[in-house]
């Protein structure tokens, strides 16, 4: 009796540990286990930087200054730049011809592209002075100046005038700023192909914003 007792708990320890073994053989390893080490993250392509628009502008300019109502050049008149901040940019005095010549560099304006503007005190023996708002800084741009004489008993004061904007950037501005505020042509003019000017009305999807 002790001896089949014996026998039935060997028999049943050996079926145990090879059950166990068993399982152990076709136990799944763990999900730890089976995860490849992560590698190095691919490299994102650097973005590219949106060019940046001109800071400032560089041009040589001349002023022709003259006198009213001859207009007859003055040698030596002094022509003051004045930035559109306010504060002086430089001076210089004309030649023999009444011209001024000299190299300018400004903020870039934006409402035009490509130009920069300065204004202009002009004074000169015997004459009133003349401002000038709106001188274009372009490289070629040559800007006359009137000066009007003293005259006892009349009026003297100083006089003011616009820059010469040349006619291309004025279409270009009316263009672009009309067209941003939605306005509408007008019928075209015969025999000007290719132009019609803004009238006061809306585009209808411009209306409606």
């Amino acid at each position: 009796m002790l001896r089949r007792t014996l026998v039935g708990d060997w028999r049943i320890r050996l079926a145990s540990f090879l059950c166990v073994c068993g399982m152990a053989a076709v136990w799944p390893s763990p999900a730890f286990a089976q995860t490849p080490a992560p590698g190095p993250a691919p490299a994102r392509p650097a973005p590219q930087a949106a060019p940046a628009p001109v800071a400032n502008v560089t041009a040589t300019i001349q002023f022709r200054v003259v006198s009213s109502p001859d207009f007859r050049a003055i040698p030596g008149a002094r022509v003051v730049l004045i930035g559109q901040n306010g504060r002086l940019v430089k001076t210089g005095l004309t030649d023999g011809d009444g011209i001024w010549r000299t190299t300018v560099t400004v903020p870039r304006d934006p409402r035009f592209p490509g130009l920069g503007f300065v204004n202009a005190l002009c004074v000169a023996l015997g004459h009133n002075e003349t401002v000038v708002f709106d001188v274009p800084i372009r490289q070629g741009t040559a800007q006359p100046v009137t000066l009007n004489p003293i005259q006892p008993g009349l009026r003297n004061e100083p006089m003011a005038m616009l820059g010469q904007i040349h006619r291309l950037d004025v279409i270009d501005f009316v263009n672009r700023f009309g067209d941003a505020a939605g306005l509408e042509r007008q019928t075209p003019i015969p025999g000007e192909e290719g132009y019609s000017p803004f009238g006061p009305s809306l585009r209808r999807s411009a209306s409606t914003r």
